[in-house]
C-alpha cells in the first residue's frame, strides 16, 4: 500500500512541476489531501508527500513572481496562492512534529516545506515561531 501512496505523491510531484497552467487546480484539490497526508507514518512516503507540498508551493512563489511582473501583480494564480495560504496553519501544526523525527530526510523535506512557506508569504511563520523554534534546534 505504501508503494501506491508514494507513485501518487511522486506523479503529483511531477505535475505540479510541468503543469504551471493547472496550480490554481492543484492548489484547490491537492494541497488539502497533501496537508492530510502529513500524518503518514511511512518515512519514504512522507518524504515524498513533503517534497510534493514544498514544490507546490515554490511553483506558486515562481508562477506569482512570472506573473506579477506581466499582470503588474494581478497574477491569475493569486487565488491558488490564497488556497493555500488558508492550508498553512494546519501545515505548520501537522509538520512541526516531523522536525524532531528520526529520519533526516523527513527533516529536511519539513524544512523545506517551511523555506517554501516563509518565502511564498512573508510574516506568516511569525505566529507559529515558538512551536517551530524546538523543531529548529532538533534539525541542527
Amino acid at each position: 500500500m505504501c508503494q501506491v501512496r508514494r507513485a501518487a505523491a511522486k506523479f503529483i510531484h511531477t505535475a505540479v512541476v510541468t503543469r504551471s497552467d493547472l496550480l490554481l487546480h492543484f492548489a484547490t484539490e491537492a494541497a488539502p489531501v497533501l496537508v492530510k497526508q502529513f500524518r503518514e507514518r511511512e518515512d519514504n512516503a512522507l518524504e515524498d508527500v513533503l517534497r510534493t507540498y514544498a514544490a507546490l508551493l515554490h511553483q506558486i512563489k515562481l508562477v506569482e513572481g512570472r506573473d506579477a511582473a506581466v499582470f503588474g501583480g494581478d497574477g491569475a494564480d493569486s487565488s491558488a496562492r490564497a488556497a493555500v495560504e488558508t492550508l498553512l496553519p494546519a501545515a505548520v501544526q501537522r509538520g512541526k512534529k516531523h522536525m524532531a523525527h528520526k529520519n533526516m530526510k523527513c527533516r529536511a523535506a519539513v524544512l523545506d516545506v517551511f523555506c517554501n512557506a516563509a518565502a511564498l508569504f512573508p510574516g506568516a511563520l511569525a505566529p507559529h515561531a515558538a512551536a517551530l523554534f524546538p523543531g529548529i534546534q532538533a534539525c541542527l
